[in-house]
């Protein structure tokens, strides 16, 4: 089965006197084929993934604030008992490949 994954980060710091702050932004990018249970056929799944955080560090107030928002996207393909062909008919059997058009 073929696997494939990507992730990028970036990590800006600024300091100061009175504390110090950071800001991070990270991608993540996902995709896999799998065999279906069931039939025996390939699926194929793909994830996407944005995280943002956020932290400040205040010396003099004695706090820290941290934030972090996440965005997933994910679409999974996975065949069904019947499959439309090329030709506009359907067929079923033991096919362990899906076709996209």
């Amino acid at each position: 089965m073929e696997s494939s994954q990507i992730k990028s980060s970036v990590k800006p710091l600024f300091q100061d006197e009175y504390g110090k702050s950071s800001r991070g932004f990270k991608e993540a990018y996902k995709e896999d084929v799998f065999e279906d249970k069931s039939t025996g056929r390939l699926g194929y799944k793909k994830e996407k993934k944005y995280t943002r955080t956020a932290k400040y560090d205040d010396k003099e107030q004695g706090y820290t604030l941290e934030y972090e928002s996440q965005l997933k996207f994910k679409h999974v393909a996975y065949p069904t008992s019947t499959t439309k062909n090329v030709k506009g008919g359907s067929s079923s059997g033991s096919n362990k490949s899906i076709d996209y058009y």
